[in-house]
C-alpha cells in the first residue's frame, strides 16, 4: 500500500529520516496546481514497518508546527485534522491493509 504525503517544497528537510531510512520505499513528485501558486512536493512512501512510525513521527511535527500537510490513503484525503484525528484514520488504514 502506498501513501502520499503533500508538503510544501520549503519543509522538505522534514523528510530527512525518511529518506534516510528507506530510501526505495519513497519517491518524490512535483505537485503542479492550476495558475501556479505555492510550489508543492508529494513524498509517495510505500508502507513497511519502518515506514509507518516515521510518516507518524512527521505528521505529528507538521501539524504541531501548523504547516501545511495534506496526506492521501487510498485516494481518501486526510487534512486541516487535528493530530490525534489524523492519525487515527491513518493507522485503521494501515492496520486494515497488512491485516488484510
Amino acid at each position: 500500500m502506498e501513501l502520499m504525503i503533500e508538503i510544501k517544497k520549503t519543509d522538505l528537510d522534514i523528510l530527512n529520516d525518511l529518506k534516510a531510512t528507506s530510501p526505495d520505499s519513497v519517491k518524490f513528485v512535483k505537485v503542479r496546481h492550476f495558475g501556479g501558486g505555492t510550489e508543492l512536493t508529494a513524498a509517495i512512501v510505500t508502507l513497511s514497518t519502518a515506514t509507518i512510525t516515521i510518516i507518524g513521527k512527521i505528521i505529528i511535527e507538521m501539524i504541531r508546527a501548523k504547516k501545511y500537510i495534506k496526506v492521501k490513503v487510498k485516494g481518501i484525503e486526510i487534512s486541516g485534522l487535528s493530530e490525534a484525528n489524523a492519525l487515527s484514520i491513518l493507522e485503521k488504514y494501515i492496520n486494515k491493509d497488512l491485516t488484510s
